[in-house]
């Protein structure tokens, strides 16, 4: 079974449905190899970087001739698990002397168990990598290992140069014979039809991810499963926005992630494909205070979200948006309206550059019912204090938004200050009671606040309610 929280946008999964669930879910598994779990992860790693196990020399075994070690007597079931977290860590991916080894592939070569036991798990083999340092065949390859299992692309950056070289492995050709291995078929079946999530890493300013969207969809192929579009841009690729998925090529596309990447586009014509139904907008900008090009003006933003009328969730993290130096006057003048459709806010990490930040996005999205607030709080001078800074919006203008039913404040600072946090059961207990004597034009949300430690505060009114409310989904 799968639940989904609003506010911490988690989804829980069973042990019988994800490979990589929880080691504590599985049955049959005593305290003693829980506990030991990461430190086989760590011999694993050692064993595939240096070629030998840490254990090798220890006292506490004799290994040699007739003493394997401890490692290769493992369980089976605990072993894939292993293997898991190193092809996902690893993000399936390596350079070994300029030539593209998969991890899966170099894991295989530690022993014969592990080969044989790796070769047989397509879920291995589900991360799948374009990239200059390695050739068709070995995707290929790849790609048949995966079965017909859901795969997860991430195409790298292709070291471009001008002019572009019309032949050889840095070229668009070679670029594009690798895009299209993915959009053919195998035995009859497309094996873009497998594709659940596109990654485009890019590092340079040119036309690398335009070239690659513009590919993928306007072949008039089918994306039925892909749900998730991540874009990166490295600090300094351009997305223009020239082309996209359309809710005709990709009717299950859910989120679309837009992470240190600029973003130009002429906002006089700006369309999306018809039908797409995008949920969730998540833009990661800098993970600190930056004035740079990557933030985008509030008037863009405002314009793109807007053109996205089936978005519900909205997660800005970093300094991403220009909302610190906003006035009413001059949202008015831009003709910027209230994002009525988003109702599920998540932020962190320099999304509030000031109490101003979080008061006009507050102030933008009427319509908000769960918010996630994730910050340091007062952990210095230099420090943004993005919690603090949305708590002191909201206490500064309780009207808004009128609609919150819960509120989430999660304090990353590992020793707050006490006086901090009496300050700020205080000021939400207070900020509840304006709210309650408004009326019925505002609710009274539930609020809470969960340190780094685990622990969560709420004020003194429904302390009990809340923290079995927060059980629930922690």
């Amino acid at each position: 079974m799968t639940s989904f929280n609003p506010v911490d946008g988690c989804r829980h999964v069973g042990h019988q449905q994800e490979l990589g669930a929880s080691i504590t879910l599985l049955p049959g598994l005593d305290q003693r190899t829980v506990e030991h779990r990461h430190d086989n992860l760590l011999a694993l790693k050692h064993v595939d970087t240096h070629g030998s196990c840490p254990w090798q020399n220890s006292k506490r075994t004799n290994s040699g001739p007739g003493h394997p070690a401890p490692i290769s007597g493992i369980p089976a079931e605990l072993l894939m698990m292993i293997l898991t977290d190193v092809v996902i860590s690893e993000s399936s991916s390596c350079m070994c002397k300029f030539v593209w080894v998969s991890s899966p592939k170099r894991l295989a070569a530690v022993s014969r168990k592990w080969r044989a036991a790796i070769f047989s798990c397509p879920a291995l083999w589900t991360h799948v990598h374009v990239t200059p340092y390695q050739s068709v065949k070995m995707l290929n390859e790849h790609l048949l290992n995966s079965s017909r299992l859901p795969i997860h692309v991430t195409v790298h950056q292709w070291p471009f140069r001008d002019p572009i070289p019309t032949s050889g492995p840095l070229s668009i050709a070679a670029l594009t014979a690798q895009l299209y291995s993915i959009l053919s078929q195998a035995n009859a079946e497309p094996i873009c039809g497998r594709v659940q999530s596109l990654t485009i890493n890019a590092t340079e300013s040119n036309t690398f991810v335009d070239f690659v969207l513009q590919t993928w969809s306007v072949r008039g192929l089918r994306f039925p499963v892909l749900r998730h579009v991540s874009l990166s841009g490295g600090l300094r690729a351009i997305w223009s926005r020239s082309c996209f998925f359309d809710g005709k090529n990709a009717p299950a596309l859910e989120t679309l992630e837009l992470k240190n990447i600029m973003v130009s586009c002429n906002v006089g014509r700006l369309s999306w494909g018809v039908g797409l139904n995008l949920t969730t907008l998540v833009w990661k900008g800098p993970a600190h205070h930056d004035n740079g090009s990557l933030v985008i003006p509030v008037t863009l933003f405002h314009k793109i979200v807007a053109s996205l009328p089936s978005l519900t969730t909205l997660e800005l993290h970093g300094h991403a948006v220009g909302l610190e130096h906003a006035t009413l006057e001059s949202l008015a003048s831009s003709g910027v309206l209230p994002l009525t459709h988003i109702k599920i806010l998540r932020a962190s990490r320099h999304a509030f550059i000031n109490p101003n930040a979080a008061f006009m996005l507050f102030l933008l999205l009427p319509s908000l019912t769960h918010a996630l607030i994730r910050g340091h709080c007062c952990s210095g001078p230099l420090t943004c204090r993005t919690a603090t800074h949305a708590i002191r919006a909201l206490i500064d203008f309780p009207r808004v938004p009128p609609s919150l039913e819960d509120v989430v404040f999660e304090c990353l600072d590992e020793n707050p200050h006490l006086g901090w946090r009496e300050w700020v059961l205080k000021e939400l207990d207070s900020w509840k009671e304006r709210r309650k004597a408004i009326g019925e034009s505002v609710t009274v949300p539930r609020v809470r606040m969960r340190m780094l430690n685990g622990e969560t505060l709420v004020g003194e009114e429904g302390r009990r309610e809340a923290c079995e409310a927060i059980d629930g989904i922690a």
